[in-house]
Formats: structure tokens, sequence, C-alpha cells
């Protein structure tokens, strides 16, 4: 029943000549997935008028604006800023452009569906983990009743854990860091008492066991 109204809603929005104006130049990013595909470019970049211009096709036609859309990359919006910076066009939801943007893999990760969000199973138990739409992740584990805060960074989390009972250094908190597999679904990662040290105390490894009602 999705794909069938997807389907009506993709083809609704249909035809040619859509703002904002196009580049004549190569595209900073192209996504592609199952017939869609996203160009980005970047105007002004490096200066303090630096904006974004984007198409959106679907099996090689221009979809023209709607307020929003749900596609492959998740949910695009459109906007058209009245200012030379800003976004003109498609805006990919849930990706920070102005991080190391030219260099990061962020986009493409964030295209295939990688997500952290959900249950694992880990070095120190069962964790769940929630992700907000800035990236803070917040979570718990089995052991000790910990808790699990940070932050995502493409594909590392850097992150602070504390347990019972005082939840507090230098015994029962300190420094995590976690590097995701590519498909969101495992995880090697580091842990250490307190903060700002520059060894680590022990190994944290973990995989997915469900994101059945996580986003």
């Amino acid at each position: 029943m999705k794909r069938v109204m997807f389907c009506i809603i993709a083809i609704g929005v249909l035809y040619g000549g859509c703002p904002p104006k196009q580049i004549h130049r190569k595209p900073d990013k192209v996504l592609s997935k199952n017939g869609w595909t996203l160009k980005i470019w970047i105007t002004a970049k490096g200066t303090r008028s630096q904006g974004y211009v984007s198409h959106l096709y679907y099996k090689g036609k221009e979809i023209c604006p709607k307020n929003w859309l749900i596609t492959p990359f998740g949910k695009l919006q459109y906007k058209d800023s009245k200012y030379p910076w800003g976004w003109h066009g498609w805006e990919l939801k849930g990706v920070n452009f102005n991080q190391n943007y030219s260099n990061s893999s962020e986009l493409d990760e964030f295209a295939s569906g990688f997500s952290i969000a959900g249950k694992w199973n880990t070095s120190f138990g069962n964790l769940v983990l929630r992700v907000n739409k800035n990236g803070g992740v917040s979570g718990s584990y089995t052991h000790d009743k910990g808790e699990l805060t940070g932050k995502l960074k493409g594909r590392v989390l850097y992150c602070k854990w504390s347990e019972a009972p005082s939840y507090a250094p230098p015994k029962d908190a300190g420094e995590c860091r976690f590097v995701f597999s590519k498909d969101g679904k495992s995880f090697k990662g580091k842990w250490r008492y307190g903060f700002g040290g520059k060894s680590w105390n022990g190994n944290w490894t973990g995989y997915k066991v469900s994101s059945k009602g996580f986003k």
C-alpha cells in the first residue's frame, strides 16, 4: 500500500521547467538510488554568502516544488531563500552541509539508510540508542544501570558513559568512542575512566539487534 501511494505522489509532481535556475557546471554532490537523483551545488563556497542549489529527478524527469516529499534519501523539503545564501531547491533534512561538506561521506551514509538508533547487544550488555535530529545521542545499557550520551559525527560517536552507584568519575563515569560500520549494524569502540586521558582502559563492541520502533 505504501509503495502505491508513494508512486502516485511522485507522478503528480513530475513536469519540466522547475526553479531554481540550473547551474551549468558539475554538481558538488550527486545522490542516486532507486531511480531518484539529487544534484547539489555549493555557491559562493567559502564566503559569507555560501549557499546551496539542488534539483531532484525521478527516472530522469525533474520533480518541481512541493512543500516536502519522502524519497530514498529521506524527507526532502523545498526551500527558496530570498538571499544568495541559504537553500534554493530541495533540502535534505538531517544532514549538516556546513561541516566538511565537500570531503565528507556523511551524505552517502545518510542516503544508504545509515542509522545507529535501536537495540544493541554489546560488551556491557544490552544497549538502547536514540538519536535526535541534530546528531545528539542518548542511551542506556544493562551493566550497572549504565547511561550514555554523546554526539554522532559521520560514523563516529564521541560519548560519555556513567554507571551506578555514583554516575561520576573517577570510577563510575568516563569517555567512550564508537566507530560504526557503514551499514550502521555494528561498532568497534573503546572506553576509559574519567575524561581527557591519553590511553583507553578497554574495548567496547556491539552489533544491532533491532531497529523496530526507532527512527
